[in-house]
């Protein structure tokens, strides 16, 4: 009969593969399975290649090595949470000869003492994939503490090894991991995936960082002429953008409130500059950005936090709810049978990946390939209407741009999964930040397509904490507890009992900062790794603990943005007065941040000044501005970044992918334009020749 409990003893030297892996194999798996750690260091109570030695009591043992921090780690385990008949016993002694997964709920890891067990944890921080380390806080215990739990003294056991062929259980282990990739990069991508405004956002605020590093390196300070016209296409986005942000909900509550199309009201009557201006819309404009002489990049980093803080503002506000487990992938047999709110094809896509032949070292040994195999299923989802089609052309151009390095336009399809399946052959590698950076300056807010393919194929054992702690790091354990148990059991078909519950430390910090001493404040403030930056930046401004302890409340609640709404809740803090403020302003760069602001210099949608006429179609900033009245208003988000595609395109000159050797003249580049759009999927719902005769009125006089 199985115990309860089990006890696997073990070494801490492996404690950053189990915090990766969440799971315990034999010894011999680790060197042939093809991910994760290649080693797991056997001791003396668990010594077999092909087996797991397990105990019914805690065994006590030592480790003689004198040259590592290697310590006894023992874990325990409950059976009834693992795959059934994975125990098997012996003589008085239990074994498995496959894979042990582990779980928050009835695991336990157990440490000698208190020192080696903070000494452990400390330093799996610096590993990248020991990511489940706070997931099991709540798990780590030391024996010295634990009086109810048996032990003995252990003695060498007579315990056989395995001759059995095991390849079955490493295929098994690879197919878990490639899924549990999948479900927890499906997962985090849908809570990041954002809108197509806020990834606009996102792409220009980084193409402004890069080209104001850019200008302030030149020698004489001063942005060249291209750069000059870059700048006026990246403010005009992004400030187009930030407006649309805000206008868009109160555009919709006063059509809701006078029961009309409000916007198309106001323009009619040409009421609208006046109503924008009247409403104070300007506020919401970045300013432009002057290079002090000195600290130039102290004053660009302060900007650009700014822009990126207002960015996440609203980022936050548009998003109403975090995924559900029932919009997760379900399975059968280890398969996808559905993914909820997307198309049968996706599953079929994410399928075909899931075999074991697409492992991440072929998967960069070969990404033609890789790309080749998704081609066969795409071909198979159109069949007859796969000829010809503009599918095939894309997939074409995507294996020639992987094969000989040919040019390939990403966002020649407007069709997602193409994109974004697109955009992981070329870019998917381990540091899967790179990848969610390529979306971003591909306009592809939607990440959930491309980190599934690069959680299937790189595998959760090689996820980042980087990546995983959008997750595991929330508040909300309810919701970490029911989206694991959903996961596990699609992945071991078992039902766990149990809740995440807060870290007794952490809870513990937590209350007194409620009510605490000046003295406890101080000590409490300085463990929290939220605060740290700030606390640093004010530590001259002489303020007590709890001055600092609300101040930071502030800041959090005001989306980590410091502006006037943030000094006007600061000044309301008992004991701070105009003085201390304005010290606080200086602290934090508000002040210099200001020298180093001014508005617009260009004209705007808010002047009452008519704009003024760029002398060229190809490099002016303002062109959307005249057009925008032609075109539907469902249809002007995805015609002004096709028509900031263009400008930017032959504004590269010689550079230019497309247009390296087109005619600048406005009369060559407007019939150029006019066959551009001719040819985009909506041009049938535009009036064109409307669009085209404005460009010409404008251009050619």
């Amino acid at each position: 009969m199985i115990p309860e409990k089990l006890y696997i003893p073990t070494t801490t030297l492996n404690f950053n593969n189990i915090m990766s892996s969440e799971s315990v194999s034999p010894a011999s798996f680790y060197a042939r399975r093809g991910f994760g750690y290649k080693r797991f260091e056997k001791v003396e109570p668990n010594n077999l290649d092909n087996r797991i030695i397990l105990y019914d009591k805690y065994p006590n043992f030592d480790i003689d090595d004198k040259e590592l921090e290697n310590y006894p780690m023992v874990i325990e385990i409950e059976p009834k949470t693992l795959k059934e008949d994975i125990i098997k016993g012996q003589g008085g002694l239990f074994f498995a000869e496959e894979t042990i997964y582990l779980n928050p709920f009835s695991t336990k890891i157990i440490f000698r003492n208190d020192s080696e067990k903070t000494s452990t944890i400390s330093k799996a921080e610096p590993s990248i994939e020991t990511k489940m380390v706070s997931v099991y806080e709540n798990s780590f215990i030391t024996i010295e503490k634990e009086s109810n739990i048996k032990r003995f003294e252990w003695g060498k056991s007579n315990i056989e090894d395995s001759m059995n062929d095991f390849s079955k259980y490493i295929s098994e282990d690879r197919r878990i991991n490639k899924l549990k990739g999948l479900f927890y990069a499906y997962l985090i991508a849908s809570n990041k995936s954002v809108s197509q405004d806020i990834v606009t956002l996102k792409k220009y605020t980084r193409n402004l960082q890069n080209t104001l590093s850019a200008i302030i390196r030149n020698p004489d300070n001063r942005a060249t002429f291209q750069q000059e016209e870059q700048l006026k296409i990246i403010y005009s986005v992004i400030n187009n953008e930030l407006i649309g942000t805000y206008l868009s909900p109160v555009i919709k509550e006063k059509s809701e409130k006078y029961q009309c199309d409000f916007y198309s009201l106001l323009k009619q009557e040409n009421l609208w500059d006046s109503w924008l201006r009247q409403n104070d819309f300007s506020k919401y404009q970045v300013m432009q950005f002057f290079a002090p002489s000195k600290d130039k990049d102290k004053a660009l980093n302060f900007y650009i936090q700014n822009l990126e803080n207002q960015v996440l503002s609203i980022e936050h506000s548009q998003k109403n709810s975090k995924c559900d487990i029932s919009c997760l992938p379900k399975l059968e047999f280890k398969r996808i049978v559905s993914i909820p709110e997307q198309k049968d094809f996706l599953g079929k896509l994410f399928n075909e990946y899931l075999e074991e032949a697409f492992n991440s070292d072929e998967f960069i040994q070969s990404r033609y390939e890789f790309a080749k195999a998704g081609g066969k299923i795409f071909k198979d989802e159109y069949q007859e209407k796969w000829d010809g089609s503009s599918l095939q052309q894309y997939i074409n151009a995507l294996l020639k741009n992987l094969n000989e390095f040919s040019a390939f336009d990403l966002k020649a399809s407007k069709n997602t999964t193409l994109e974004s399946f697109a955009a992981f052959c070329q870019k998917g590698e381990s540091d899967i930040d790179k990848l969610e950076d390529y979306l971003i300056s591909n306009e592809i807010g939607d990440f959930r397509i491309a980190f599934s393919l690069w959680g299937i194929v790189f595998g959760f054992s090689n996820m980042p904490k980087t990546m995983t702690n959008d997750f595991f790091m929330t508040n909300d354990l309810d919701y970490i507890t029911n989206v694991y148990k959903y996961i596990f059991n699609q992945l071991h078909g078992i039902e766990l009992d149990g809740s995440l519950k807060q870290n007794h430390t952490k809870k513990q910090v937590n209350e007194k900062i409620e009510a605490t001493t000046t003295k406890e404040a101080e000590q409490i403030f300085k463990t929290l790794p939220d605060n740290q930056e700030i606390r640093m930046k004010l530590k001259e401004c002489n303020l007590k603990p709890e001055q600092l302890v609300s101040i930071s409340e502030i800041y959090e609640k005001n989306r980590f943005v410091i502006n006037e709404k943030f000094f006007t809740s600061v000044k309301k803090i008992k004991g701070i007065g105009d003085k201390t403020i304005e010290k606080i302003k200086v602290a934090l760069g508000h002040e210099a941040l200001k020298k180093f602001l001014s508005t617009p210099k260009e004209p705007s949608l808010f002047e009452d000044k008519k704009l003024i006429l760029g002398k060229e179609f190809f490099n002016d900033s303002n062109t959307f501005i005249y057009l925008e009245s032609l075109i539907p208003v469902k249809l002007k988000k995805v015609f002004k970044t096709d028509l900031d595609w263009f400008q930017s395109e032959y504004m590269k000159g010689v550079s230019s992918q497309y247009y390296a050797k087109a005619p600048r003249d406005n009369a060559a580049v407007i019939d150029s334009f006019d066959r551009y759009i001719g040819k985009r999927k909506y041009a049938e719902q535009l009036k064109i020749d409307s669009i085209i005769g404005k460009l010409k009125e404008l251009y050619l006089g």
